[in-house]
């Protein structure tokens, strides 16, 4: 009996959920986190774990999280040795477009 339509398309699905799962796997770190009920319950209703939403949703937090404690690192660098007057050099005319040349050529 020749598979259905159908069912080849499922096992093309799976085949190529099989290989994300491997590249998840093989290039992300797995970390366990323990979380508060009341945490736990507010995620769950945010980024259920039934889906992939809530893998996406953690990474993006965290990414959030420490690219915010960068920013507050440079702005602390900042406020302890502030740029003066001519640390702050600025040259309108290296951001200035060359003008177009108005010569014309010439047929060959």
């Amino acid at each position: 009996m020749k598979p259905t339509r159908r069912v080849k398309l499922l096992r093309q699905r799976s085949a190529l959920q099989d290989l994300s799962y491997w590249y998840i796997l093989q290039y992300m770190k797995t970390l366990i986190v323990e979380l508060d009920d009341e945490v736990a319950a507010k995620l769950e209703q945010v980024a259920p774990g039934r889906t992939r939403q809530r893998s996406d949703f953690i990474r993006n937090a965290l990414r959030k999280a420490l690219w915010e404690i960068e920013e507050q690192a440079t702005a602390e660098a900042y406020r302890r040795q502030p740029d003066s007057g001519t640390d702050a050099y600025f040259d309108p005319s290296v951001w200035e477009a060359p003008r177009p040349s108005r010569r014309s050529r010439k047929g060959r």
